[in-house]
């Protein structure tokens, strides 16, 4: 043991002349290693604030998502499930989101903007507050929107919300509310820049294919009723699922729910969590082991480590003409000919479906272009 900390110390000494000798190669080394840890630390870092935590500043308890599995997308629920979950599971409160995009019209043209059209409970099955305004309730009978801090202080300006409106696919609707901005965002992936009712589907003239029961584009998440526990709820949602499916078993059959609490974080972002950890103690690992071997005086060579090298360098020399001719071919794709003056030309983005618009319409309108 004795024997093996000195000479451990002694290729520490060694290592540390060597360092002191060539500081350019020591800085280089420095920064490729801070590098090498930093990446999987920002990964873990961002896959822990976005997937892992709950909802920033927000009371989860007792909250969560109800997921779907089986045929269809998963996670995703239609219109009929929703309703179904509503009525006929007395353990939650749920409510539903889907992100969809809406044209904005205003001062700077027509573009598109992420909303999120919510059911009814959504803010409050959330614990979530306005800053300014107000929320959908009962009293509220006409098409209207809240949109987010980060767009209400950047584009209208911080102003009072009384008489404010905003153009959303055609249809002027009043600005009832703000809601604070999170890192995370609430939407999910996305921050979104409004949230509208589900209630205004039609003025907004939003797909109704969307409510047929083969389209599934609702994220479902509840809260627990009074002593109710997430066993209890998720035996009520198997059962609501499996009534589904014998009644209607050309869109329902195969399916089934569960209910998984916020505080539970989420199992794929906690195993990405414990393989980006992993990775980092291997890479550290290994490395102290690589540079111990390295220093390590040896009286004979290794055929093993011979053969390693020279892997080594193949592979590098492979990656780095892939690299080249990539490089290349990039250089003549953006020099060929296309047969067109480029220089004078637009490229025009445009979606009619934002505007509730189907195939017909699109197609009309890329002719009338």
């Amino acid at each position: 043991m004795m024997r093996t900390l000195s000479t451990i110390a002694r290729d520490v000494r060694h290592a540390i002349r060597l360092m002191v000798r060539r500081p350019a190669f020591t800085a280089v080394a420095v920064v490729t290693l801070a590098a090498g840890m930093a990446g999987p630390l920002v990964a873990f870092t961002a896959v822990n604030a976005l997937f892992i935590k709950g909802l920033p500043g927000q009371d989860v308890t007792g909250a969560g998502n109800v997921r779907i599995t089986g045929r269809g997308e998963q996670g995703e629920a239609s219109f009929r499930e929703f309703d179904a979950f509503s009525r006929d599971v007395p353990s939650l409160e749920v409510s539903a989101q889907m992100p969809w995009p809406l044209s904005l019209r205003g001062p700077r043209g027509t573009e598109p903007v992420w909303a999120v059209i919510v059911a009814p409970g959504y803010f409050e099955l959330l614990g979530m507050s306005p800053i300014a305004g107000r929320l959908f309730d009962a009293s509220i009978d006409a098409p209207s929107v809240v949109v987010s801090e980060r767009f209400w202080r950047a584009r209208l300006g911080a102003a009072p919300l009384a008489g404010m409106t905003l153009n959303l696919s055609g249809l002027d609707v009043p600005v009832i509310g703000v809601m604070p901005d999170s890192p995370k965002g609430f939407g999910g992936f996305f921050d979104p820049t409004v949230w509208v009712r589900v209630a205004d589907w039609q003025p907004l003239r939003l797909p109704e294919r969307l409510r047929r029961p083969t389209e599934r584009p609702l994220s479902i998440f509840g809260r627990l009723r009074g002593t109710a526990t997430a066993a209890n709820a998720e035996a009520e949602l198997r059962m609501v699922a499996s009534e589904l499916a014998r009644a209607w078993p050309d869109t329902s059959a195969g399916r089934s729910a569960s209910f998984r609490p916020f505080s539970d974080g989420n199992a794929e972002m906690r195993a990405v969590a414990a393989l980006a950890v992993l990775m980092l103690l291997c890479g550290v690992i290994l490395g102290l082991l690589a540079a111990w071997k390295a220093t390590a005086r040896s009286q004979r060579d290794s055929r093993l480590r011979t053969l390693v090298a020279s892997l080594q360098i193949a592979g590098a020399t492979l990656l780095l003409t892939s690299a080249a001719l990539l490089v290349r071919s990039a250089i003549v794709a953006a020099s060929a000919d296309v047969g067109f003056e480029r220089e004078r030309a637009l490229v025009l983005d445009f979606d009619p479906s934002t505007h509730g618009e189907g195939a017909e319409v699109s197609r009309g309108f890329v002719d009338e272009v």
